[in-house]
């Protein structure tokens, strides 16, 4: 009995499952749904990542308007608002926070 979808790549050295539309992809031994877990969580992780991202760029932006732009003579000061600096504070902590690496074990 020889199984015709399962194909052995001689150049690369690892099992080739035939799709339904004759394209060869690797075969992995591991669990899908395991696999799919991954996924899920690494797509998440990205999500968070980019609009923490976001967040940053809009309140350097923000404020970069707020500084750049002209006050009429004898008008009132330029005021940051604090709220929008606590914004940028937090996303910027947050990102750091999930981009360090975690600590590993050492028994």
């Amino acid at each position: 009995m020889t199984d015709e979808g399962n194909k052995k790549d001689p150049s690369q050295g690892q099992n080739l499952v035939q799709t339904p539309g004759n394209t060869p992809v690797p075969s992995t031994d591991s669990d899908p749904i395991k696999t799919l877990k991954i996924q899920y969580e690494s797509s998440i992780y990205l999500a968070v990542i980019a609009f923490l991202g976001i967040i940053v760029l809009s309140v350097i932006f923000i404020v970069g308007y707020i500084v750049l732009s002209p006050v009429p003579a004898g008008g009132p000061a330029k005021v940051i608002p604090e709220g929008l600096i606590a914004i940028g504070s937090m996303a910027v902590g947050a990102m750091a926070g999930m981009l360090a690496p975690s600590p590993a074990n050492k028994t």
